[in-house]
């Protein structure tokens, strides 16, 4: 089986099967053909809901019974400014992570 696998991992000796392979009227661009971006970057990039959630309120019955409240809304503008580059640099790591995963330094 190592044999057998060395010998396929041998690049320079089926180079030319491989160019074989891929050569054609299949495998060439049309000049007017336009290719299109994804539309999962624009449009699938929430896991979750968008909305941000309710303010977290504690009341405390010690020293005059005060309340307190925690407010998530600039955590999640910040969240929604940055959630492009948040997916970006996520699309990024996987390709590194599946690329790697092949073989690849």
């Amino acid at each position: 089986m190592r044999c057998y696998v060395e010998k396929q991992g041998d690049f320079e000796s089926n180079k030319t099967d491989i160019q074989s392979l891929v050569s054609g009227s299949d495998f060439q661009q049309q000049d007017d053909e336009t290719v299109e971006v994804p539309d999962f970057l624009s449009e699938n990039t929430r896991f979750l809901s968008p909305g941000c959630p309710d303010d977290v309120s504690l009341d405390l019955t010690a020293n005059g019974g005060h309340s307190f409240a925690f407010s998530y809304k600039p955590l999640c503008s910040v969240a929604e400014d940055f959630s492009y580059l948040i997916v970006a640099i996520a699309a990024v790591f996987a390709a590194i992570f599946v690329g790697r995963a092949f073989g690849g330094s």
